[in-house]
C-alpha cells in the first residue's frame, strides 16, 4: 500500500497501524501529491490511499493520473468529512472507494472487500521515515 496524505501525524499513525496488522504493509508514502506519482510508479503498490484534502494538487485529478498510469492499482480516497458529492466525484475519477478517516478497521474491511485475493504485504521504503528520520 502507498499513502499520499498532507498530515505527518496521520501518516505516522497509518504506518504504525500497518506495522501492527499482519499481512498489511505500507510500501511508501508522500506528504505531497506533486512528487507522489513518480514514487507510486517506482513502488508499484497494489493499493494507493489519497487524501481528499491534498493542498498541492487536485486530489481527483491525481486519482485519475494514478489510474491512467497504473490501471490495476486500487485507489481509495480518504477524507476527514463525509460528503456524498465528493464521494461520487472520487468514484467517477477512478477511485474504488471513498472512506472517512478515523477507522482503521473500516479501511481493512474495505481492502478485503475490494481485493480479497491480494496480499498487501511487501517491504516498506520511502525517502523519509514517518517518525521524521531520514
Amino acid at each position: 500500500m502507498f499513502l499520499v496524505d498532507h498530515s505527518p501525524i496521520f501518516i505516522e499513525a497509518f504506518a504504525f497501524l500497518c506495522r501492527e496488522e499482519p499481512g498489511v504493509t505500507l510500501v511508501g508514502f508522500s506528504e505531497e501529491g506533486k512528487n507522489a506519482l513518480s514514487e507510486i510508479l517506482r513502488a508499484k503498490p497494489d493499493v494507493v490511499f489519497v487524501d481528499a484534502q491534498l493542498p498541492d494538487v487536485n486530489p481527483l485529478h491525481f486519482v485519475r493520473a494514478i489510474k491512467e498510469a497504473r490501471a490495476t492499482t486500487t485507489v481509495i480516497v480518504l477524507s476527514l468529512f463525509a460528503s456524498a458529492e465528493l464521494s461520487g466525484r472520487a468514484i467517477a475519477s477512478g477511485a474504488s472507494a471513498f472512506l472517512v478517516k478515523g477507522s482503521f478497521e473500516e479501511i481493512l474491511a474495505t481492502l478485503q472487500r475490494l481485493s480479497p485475493e491480494q496480499n498487501h504485504r511487501s517491504s516498506f521504503h520511502s525517502t523519509r521515515d514517518p517518525q521524521g528520520d531520514t
